[in-house]
């Protein structure tokens, strides 16, 4: 059910699977992970652009953020669609909770669609 929005998302920049190709439907997302795929979308759509962003060292776990996702959690902290916890930690590896995945979707909704 969800082939033609994988092969969407692949095509157009937003999801690129795993190295070997293969793609993990039923895989758990990472917080870097899920910024990643809204970094992409946002460009896609023209609302964000590549480079810039907030300065991940104040966070403690900043060695843990992949290259990779980096400019995507730059971003997000940035535009406040992802934040830390109160002890400065951003958990970049630890899978998105089902209220996290909430609350991030409902901050970049409320970021860019509100004005449409």
């Amino acid at each position: 059910y969800y082939a033609k929005a994988v092969a969407w998302a692949g095509a157009n920049g937003i999801v690129s699977g795993y190295a070997d190709g293969s793609f993990g439907p039923d895989d758990a997302v990472t917080r870097e992970q899920f910024a990643a795929f809204l970094y992409r979308f946002a460009v896609f759509e023209g609302r964000a652009q590549a480079g810039g962003g907030s300065d991940l060292a104040v966070f403690n776990d900043v060695s843990q953020v992949s290259g990779w996702a980096y400019p995507a959690l730059q971003w997000a902290v940035a535009q406040k669609i992802i934040s830390g916890t109160p002890n400065g930690y951003l958990h970049p590896l630890a899978n998105a909770t089902r209220a996290e995945a909430a609350t991030i979707l409902a901050k970049y909704i409320s970021l860019f669609r509100v004005a449409e």
